[in-house]
């Protein structure tokens, strides 16, 4: 005999975006499913290096959603520099006041984990499954799991880059390969960092050194080309150490490293279309976008804000919860800026990389102007804190 769950929202993927989503629709009275074939990974105690930068916005929503900030590293201040020779080039970014944070560092399966169990509280069923394919009718959508059928007004897509929900609904992606790697890594610094995200720009891609709960260790993100990586990557650790300390001009002096190293590959998508009939994207099923200013999992988030928003106007309405009309007002909001924050990064990871003197020379004196600017600083701190 077949299984058959039935829920208003059915959401595909249990990551990061998909939880924040579930716990909010949750809070708002929607009865969600969540399904995901790698749920048992979520469930486990393995700790992976990778973290993320949440903005203030992100962190009021996390608030709301009843999660625990304990693990979470605060950071009041930011510095971004290009030329070891010119020190007058840093951009330095501090909080207005010392009741102010500019953001926090998460670990990535910590506030997974956080974000799970507050969705089991919250009553939210989950499912191991694989989606096989999708049928429609006038009032509902079907997805065909290897584990029963799953029935509900509206499916979301949060089901990462590789989306399955975006395949089988013929969306298609404007793709990039950077053709970079980040090497990720939590180290030991020498100095204590102060509380403060560092990024140096260097010829082949950002450094950010981003600071951890112990004001001595950071988690470092290091965009670089796949041979510099591989090359990074194969070095006896006391030789990557010495090169970790002198690329990042030994702002924080020397550096051990407390992990293991590991590296991924820096690619950009984005969705031709964020909706289909029922069905919604969010995060990276949606847009995928270069890490070198954090924005990804925040703007994920913002999605799931806006959706929600959306999808409770809907039900006061006594519309459809997917409803072609809202989920259309859902991609006119969130589709432009997404793609603006996209190309934006795509823009700047591609200008710190021109090797032009003439570029260099702007690029530096650009810093330098922003850094003299009070009207700018309080423009990006507006920006940062929104």
């Amino acid at each position: 005999m077949i299984s058959s769950f039935i829920s208003d929202v059915l959401i595909v993927g249990a990551g990061q975006n998909g939880l924040a989503l579930a716990c909010g629709l949750a809070q708002e009275g929607f009865s969600v499913q969540v399904i995901d074939r790698y749920l048992i990974k979520l469930v486990s105690a393995e700790n992976s290096l990778r973290v993320s930068a949440l903005t203030p916005g992100s962190l009021k929503w996390l608030e709301k959603l009843g999660i625990n900030f304990n693990d979470f590293s605060f950071f009041k201040s930011m510095e971004i520099w290009e030329s070891e020779k010119n020190l007058s080039d840093r951009l330095h970014l501090e909080a207005k006041s010392s009741e102010i944070y500019l953001g926090a560092i998460s670990h990535n399966d910590l506030l997974q984990r956080a974000l799970y169990q507050k969705a089991c509280e919250l009553g939210v069923s989950f499912k191991i499954a694989n989606p096989l394919e999708i049928e429609r009718n006038s009032s509902s959508i079907k997805l065909i799991t290897d584990q029963g059928v799953f029935e509900s007004e509206l499916l979301i897509g949060a089901d990462g880059a590789q989306s399955f929900v975006r395949e089988l609904s013929g969306i298609k992606t404007v793709f990039k390969n950077y053709k970079q790697k980040a090497i990720v890594a939590v180290i030991q610094t020498e100095k204590p960092h102060s509380q403060t995200a560092y990024q140096r720009f260097l010829p082949e891609g950002p450094l950010a050194f981003l600071p951890l709960k112990n004001s001595h260790q950071s988690s470092i993100v290091w965009s670089c080309s796949h041979k510099t990586a591989e090359k990074l990557m194969e070095e006896d650790l006391e030789m990557f150490e010495k090169k970790l300390a002198s690329s990042f001009d030994l702002r924080l002096g020397r550096v051990s490293c407390l992990s293991e190293r590991q590296s991924f590959d820096l690619k950009h998508h984005h969705a031709e279309r964020y909706i289909s009939e029922k069905i919604v994207l969010i995060g990276d099923a949606a847009h995928v976008i270069h890490p070198l200013a954090g924005l990804g999992l925040n703007l994920g988030f913002k999605d799931g804000m806006v959706l929600i928003n959306y999808l409770v106007k809907a039900r006061n309405q006594k519309r459809a919860l997917g409803s072609w009309q809202m989920l259309s007002h859902y991609e006119r909001e969130r589709k432009p800026h997404n793609l603006k924050i996209s190309l934006a990064m795509t823009g700047l990871n591609d200008l710190f990389k021109n090797a032009w003197p003439e570029v260099s020379w702007a690029r530096q004196q650009g810093l330098q102007w922003v850094e003299k600017s009070a009207w700018w600083k309080r423009f990006f701190l507006n920006e940062i804190e929104s």
